[in-house]
């Protein structure tokens, strides 16, 4: 019920407890035999994600529309905001709200992004960490 509640009403989250569960989407042909690798997590802009509280599958993994003009759905992978707070970034609650993508109009509630850029070997260490796991959505290479 507080879910349908914060959504409907829009509220913005000003902090994100630790455990919070994050998704990230891996899009058709980015992983390599069903493994993601630390570049997957660099992005000056900030990496976009998902609160997967207010998410789910479907939504989260974009569906993408192939070179054949069919819809491609990406894999989605987890993570917590406390493996990005470790690592002197953080995780903030960045909804979107009708913003332009592919000629659409896209609405995201559950959207966050990570402030500040994730170190090399903090990258790789989350990359392994990740695979290890398996992925909320699987993905193909």
């Amino acid at each position: 019920m507080a879910r349908f509640f914060y959504r409907f009403v829009w509220i913005h989250i000003g902090y994100l407890p630790e455990e919070t569960r994050l998704w990230r989407e891996v899009p058709p042909g980015r992983g390599k035999n069903g493994k993601i690798d630390q570049t997957f997590f660099k992005d000056k802009n900030g990496l976009s994600s998902d609160i997967a509280l207010f998410s789910n599958e479907k939504t989260s993994s974009r569906r993408r529309v192939g070179k054949d003009g069919k819809p491609e759905m990406g894999g989605l992978v987890c993570f917590l905001v406390n493996e990005i707070r470790a690592n002197n970034c953080n995780v903030v609650h960045a909804p979107l709200k009708k913003y332009p993508i592919k000629d659409k109009l896209i609405t995201n509630y559950s959207h966050t992004l990570v402030n500040g850029e994730l170190s090399i070997t903090a990258r790789k260490e989350l990359a392994a960490r990740i695979n290890a796991r398996p992925p909320v959505v699987p993905f193909v290479s």
